[in-house]
């Protein structure tokens, strides 16, 4: 068997391949870290479930939770699975995000969260909210290779991946194809970590939010009134509409119905404005 690299026998040269690709995964993985440095016993600090919200899932999560705290303070009346802006609410509506998203529904309407987010107002008011998130160094936008320091590495590791398949490929005779498909299967993974969007610092930030919220939640579904909607608002942004029992609020079931729809949609349910993120990728969950 000749020794040289590119003239190993085929199975030989894909065992080697896959483990060279492995290296390339965790030293990319290792790069995102020293980018994105972050203190993991002092996280940063939110209170503001909006944000918290963006954290976890995405700019449509965000107005999802607004609508549901508009909605459970009367600001929003729910009829036949329309969604309209009532002037008989409870609290004064301060936050950016939800004044864009009552002023949306001025008109009665079904429309889902990631609709919403297309109105522009709407828009505005949550990407400067997710903007701040990115200024604190919580999220990078995959779509902006120019401020995102997960690019150069990536792109790195593309080209280390993609070189050496080359040179494989042009220096020995077909087939080809198991080789091809490593490769592609290789490269999507580095489009997998350059696409989540919650940095190191960010996932910490939102698992203390969570652990700070995690006492409430065996209590949740007591906060019934208007007054505990500061509370409520916050558990969705941390954790979901999911934190909420069926048929707890007379809302439940509109605003599941639709994050399940979503979540069926998009195969996610999280970052759901590729119009705005930049990339479209992979909220679900953080990195």
């Amino acid at each position: 068997m000749d020794l040289l690299p590119f003239k190993i026998t085929g199975p030989w040269f894909l065992a080697i391949y896959a483990v060279f690709a492995i290296v390339v995964l965790i030293a990319l993985n290792r790069a995102f870290r020293t980018r994105l440095p972050f203190d993991a016993d002092a996280p940063a600090r939110l209170t503001d479930a909006y944000a918290v919200a963006i954290l976890r899932g995405g700019p449509a999560e965000a107005v999802r939770v607004a609508m549901l705290s508009l909605t459970h303070r009367g600001h929003l009346a729910l009829a036949g699975g329309r969604l309209s802006s009532s002037p008989g609410g409870t609290g004064p509506v301060t936050h950016d995000i939800e004044r864009a998203v009552a002023q949306h529904f001025h008109a009665a309407s079904d429309d889902a969260p990631e609709r919403v987010l297309r109105d522009p107002m709407v828009k505005q008011a949550v990407f400067a909210l997710r903007d701040d998130l990115v200024s604190r160094g919580l999220v990078v936008l995959p779509g902006s290779p120019s401020t995102n320091p997960k690019f150069a590495p990536s792109m790195l590791a593309l080209a280390l991946l993609v070189g050496v398949s080359w040179m494989r490929i042009v220096s020995t005779r077909p087939p080809h194809l198991f080789l091809i498909a490593l490769t592609i299967m290789a490269g999507l993974a580095v489009l997998v970590l350059y696409g989540r969007r919650v940095t190191p610092a960010g996932r910490a930030a939102l698992v203390h939010v969570q652990t700070l919220l995690g006492r409430n939640r065996s209590r949740v579904d007591t906060l019934r009134g208007p007054e505990h909607t500061g509370e409520i608002t916050l558990l969705a942004g941390a954790f979901g509409i999911g934190v909420f029992a069926s048929g707890a609020f007379p809302w439940f079931d509109h605003f599941k119905s639709q994050a399940s729809s979503s979540s069926g949609s998009s195969g996610c349910g999280s970052d759901s404005s590729s119009s705005g993120d930049g990339g479209g990728g992979g909220g679900c969950g953080g990195d």
